[in-house]
């Protein structure tokens, strides 16, 4: 049996010495793990449990970063802390709304606080969007990779890191797309704002990629993450930013 676009999207990336895979990506759910051989993070876990056993060794995965508390970055926050008891870091805020600021397991993380989980060196960056203290994360091996990760944010207000190699990015919509989705009456006209200050456009997020073109050397590959149904376009996102930057680009 032929194996399917979306299979072959979530196969394991190798960057250097670290691999990445994506288990679910987009507004029904999120998740991806990020490991470099000896240390295995989880980030984001926004879909079942179930789920994300049977697509990885629980017991595997030394720790768990949350982006934000909406479920389809949280949905299973809890039971990844009070069932199987693997640590979780977040912000105080994220961690507050999930209820979870108590629990042994958690670990609050602030903006540009680093902190080290075994062979990673993570350092959370503060993102807009419509959450109580929302991060993104640079997640360096000590073997070699560098990783930014940025998603439900309308903007990233960083440079990228000299030396990172592989962009994780969201690229939920299209204006133009927006637009028309909103005429035919497919999107309500009140999505309009709510997406404007809280989710990335493929415009912002060719204007980012743009100011930071001199920081692209390093970069091997780009990963587009949580894109829209109604407002997005896998083929467009994806020939766009090759286009602009010259890199390999995966739309998760």
């Amino acid at each position: 049996m032929p194996i399917s676009p979306e299979k072959r999207l979530r196969e394991t990336i190798p960057i250097d010495m670290m691999n990445i895979r994506t288990l679910a990506s987009g507004s029904s759910g999120n998740a991806y793990l990020v490991s470099d051989g000896v240390t295995t993070l989880l980030l984001e876990a926004g879909i079942p449990i179930k789920s994300i056993a049977r697509q990885a060794s629980l017991s595997s995965i030394d720790a768990c970063l949350i982006s934000h508390e909406h479920g389809d970055h949280a949905k299973s926050a809890a039971d990844i802390v009070r069932k199987y008891s693997i640590d979780l870091y977040a912000s105080h805020g994220t961690l507050d709304a999930l209820c979870l600021s108590c629990d042994y397991r958690v670990h609050p993380v602030k903006a540009e606080e680093q902190c080290d989980i075994g062979t990673f060196v993570v350092m959370p960056l503060a993102m807009k969007h419509d959450a109580a203290e929302p991060l993104g994360f640079i997640i360096t091996s000590r073997h070699g990779g560098k990783l930014l990760f940025a998603t439900d944010t309308y903007l990233i207000p960083y440079k990228i890191p000299h030396g990172t190699t592989v962009l994780m990015l969201e690229c939920n919509y299209s204006m133009e797309l927006l637009a028309q989705s909103i005429t035919s009456g497919v999107t309500d006209h009140r999505q309009r704002e709510r997406l404007r200050f809280s989710h990335m456009s493929l415009e912002y997020l060719l204007q980012y990629l743009s100011e930071n073109k001199d920081r692209l050397g390093s970069v091997s590959e780009i990963c587009l993450i949580h894109m829209s149904g109604r407002n997005g376009d896998r083929a467009l996102f994806k020939r766009k930013v090759q286009e602009l930057t010259g890199l390999p680009v995966i739309v998760e």
